[in-house]
């Protein structure tokens, strides 16, 4: 028993086993990203700045529009100024909507009529666009579903009409820098792959290393994606596409360092187990070296004050899982 234990170990089975297990755990446990991104990842500012002060008192503001978000919605004469018949065609609109309140989730609609001493603030000087506020409850779910109902139910005669909102841009913008992390991933997979290959003219090795980056990405996502949903850990928009990074470019220089010396090994007459152990041996200093100084870097800049900074501690996470890795 002793014996086949001791085989397993030399074959590296049990570390084997323990990476496939922690790849199940952060796939099946990790939260989603995009939500994460939309509820943690947005630049915190100081509690007593302006738009900082804004949002708590649009939290609480009360006469039941509390925890709710403005959309715009905006009606334009291309041909010059707002007729009595497009003034009438827009009251309409408004209240088509009204009716609908409950429907889209509409707490209160503001407009010109409502609020006649901020006329201004609605009415174009030119008198060519008319805007009207529209306060939505921050739960009423997709937000993308929302808009394209709204801006089909805002449509009016003659006039251009558009939405715009700050929280709905934001939206846009998780999905963006989504599209570029996956983008970047597959572009970045595909590079270290030819790399590798190339270098050691093999097909086995590229193979081995991106299924090994694979599991650090997916390890230290989750790791982190964990701590931020469930403990306050600071995140960024933009923390999935570091780590990403982080895990190519250490794990390539990883990889290829390993690599290059289990094939000197192995030029010297050694066997494979031998070969693989001395190649680990050999590059174990290089690697927590590099890995543990960035490390040290990365967690650093926990004490920033500034929230997107901050957030970059985490991948002194993704520098340790890799390094171990």
């Amino acid at each position: 028993m002793k014996e086949r234990i001791r085989q397993l170990h030399d074959h590296r089975i049990f570390s084997l086993l323990f990476w496939l297990i922690a790849i199940f755990i952060a796939i099946v446990m990790m939260p989603n990203t995009s939500d994460l991104i939309q509820t943690s990842g947005q630049p915190q500012l100081a509690n007593n700045s302006q738009p900082m002060t804004a949002r708590s008192i649009q939290n609480t503001w009360g006469r039941n529009i509390s925890g709710t978000y403005n959309v715009t919605a905006v009606f334009n004469n291309p041909s010059g100024k707002l007729t009595t018949a497009q003034q009438l065609s827009i009251d309409k609109t408004v209240q088509r909507l009204t009716n609908k309140e409950k429907v889209y989730g509409i707490k209160s609609i503001q407009t010109m009529t409502t609020n006649p001493t901020a006329k201004s603030q609605f009415y174009s000087k030119d008198q060519s666009t008319e805007i009207i506020t529209i306060a939505i409850d921050r739960y009423q779910g997709d937000s993308r579903v929302l808009a394209k109902q709204l801006q089909s139910q805002i449509k009016t005669n003659g006039l251009r009409t558009y939405l715009t909102s700050l929280n709905w841009s934001t939206t846009l913008l998780i999905k963006k820098i989504s599209q570029v992390t996956t983008f970047t991933a597959i572009i970045g997979f595909i590079l270290s792959l030819l790399i590798i290959g190339v270098i050691f003219k093999s097909l086995i090795a590229p193979l081995i290393s991106t299924l090994s980056m694979l599991m650090m990405f997916a390890v230290s996502l989750g790791l982190i994606n964990n701590l931020a949903s469930h403990t306050g850990f600071p995140y960024s928009e933009y923390l999935p596409l570091l780590i990403l990074l982080v895990t190519l470019i250490l794990g390539t220089l990883g990889h290829y360092h390993i690599f290059n010396a289990f094939k000197a090994h192995l030029e010297a007459g050694e066997n494979a187990t031998a070969a693989t152990t001395h190649s680990i041996q050999s590059s174990r200093n290089f690697l927590f070296l590099l890995g543990g100084t960035l490390t040290v870097i990365f967690a650093s800049f926990y004490f920033f004050s500034f929230s997107t900074l901050r957030a970059m501690s985490g991948l002194a996470l993704t520098t340790l899982i890799v390094t171990l890795a």
